[in-house]
């Protein structure tokens, strides 16, 4: 961030210092000062780097062995014993949410950031972060469509691509050391591999020792990625919206198309004039949001993605679409 003004001005600088962005006076955006330059020149400017709170994660060396424990309470002791204490976080059980998994053992020999990524990665479809009150959350992803973005109002374009470099269809797992033998793992997505054939990946994670440990977190990888992904990216101009105020983010959805109902003059249920969406919309999973301040309010870049669409579902769209055109 630049901003144009003595440096005199802006006193009381020090490490940590709280930066917060308001937008309509709604706090939108909450971080600390990582590298404060002034910059003396014809007019004097100020030159400020900030990162999200999340970033203090990193400050934080993680040491401990958990075993036969839920993933949501291994984070809740993270929090507890680590986290809370050294950093500027909080948070609150309800933002934390359960999964399915139990973990027999895990061991961590790392920094938070690191930790919390490792069992997002057990987890499978959760979202995680620190939100602008500096409260952690870690909820399940919401297949929900909460946000819904117009052609010709709400956005001018978008871009849409098939993505086939990045399909992982096995994967060898390094893990960590027990009893002077390193754990080592290998899954397979079959399917994936007859479509696409072998494309391997390897991974490295030193905190998980055990079978059941490292086959879910390969098969929650597996999951997302042994299958082509389709990626959207949507710039958004001078939108006030903030995609984050409900946690989950939710998925979005553009509306573009739309289907005339036809009716007859005169028939009672005629409805004059107004069109409806068809069903079964396309809709995407949020994955990044990049906000950037503007005049006249902020400019926004969506990054979203899905998998390869439903061919059944597409088909059937355009049969409704079919169907009412010889109803003209």
């Amino acid at each position: 961030m630049d901003l144009s003004m003595i440096p005199e001005n802006l006193t009381n600088i020090n490490a940590d210092y709280d930066i917060q962005v308001r937008v309509e006076d709604k706090l939108r955006y909450r971080g600390y000062i990582e590298t404060f330059k002034p910059i003396i020149s014809k007019p004097d400017t100020i030159q400020l780097q900030m990162t999200g709170y999340s970033g203090q994660l990193k400050r934080v060396y993680i040491n401990e062995t958990y075993t036969n424990m839920e993933v949501s309470e291994i984070i809740k002791s993270l929090l507890d014993d680590y986290i809370v204490p050294q950093t500027s976080i909080t948070y609150s059980v309800a933002d934390i949410e359960a999964t399915s998994f139990v973990i027999d053992s895990i061991a961590f020999d790392e920094m938070a950031d690191s930790a919390i990524k490792t069992l997002v990665g057990l987890a499978g479809t959760f979202e995680w972060g620190v939100d602008v009150n500096r409260n952690f959350f870690f909820k399940e992803q919401s297949n929900a469509v909460k946000h819904h973005l117009r052609i010709g109002k709400d956005i001018s374009k978008y871009d849409i691509s098939e993505e086939y470099g990045d399909i992982k269809n096995r994967i060898v797992l390094k893990g960590g050391t027990v009893g002077g033998m390193q754990y080592t793992e290998t899954v397979d997505n079959q399917e994936s591999q007859g479509l696409y054939k072998l494309r391997t990946k390897k991974i490295s994670n030193s905190s998980i020792t055990t079978i059941t440990v490292g086959q879910k977190y390969c098969t929650s990888y597996l999951a997302d990625n042994a299958i082509p992904q389709r990626a959207i990216m949507i710039p958004i101009p001078k939108s006030t919206k903030f995609f984050e105020e409900t946690l989950p983010v939710g998925r979005v959805d553009i509306i573009s198309n739309t289907v005339v109902i036809p009716k007859k003059y005169g028939d009672l249920d005629a409805i004059y004039g107004q069109i409806f969406k068809y069903g079964g919309t396309p809709s995407y999973q949020i994955s990044k949001i990049q906000y950037k301040i503007a005049n006249d309010g902020l400019d926004i870049t969506l990054n979203a993605g899905t998998a390869r669409p439903n061919v059944a579902s597409e088909i059937e769209r355009l049969d409704f679409e079919i169907e009412q055109l010889q109803n003209t």
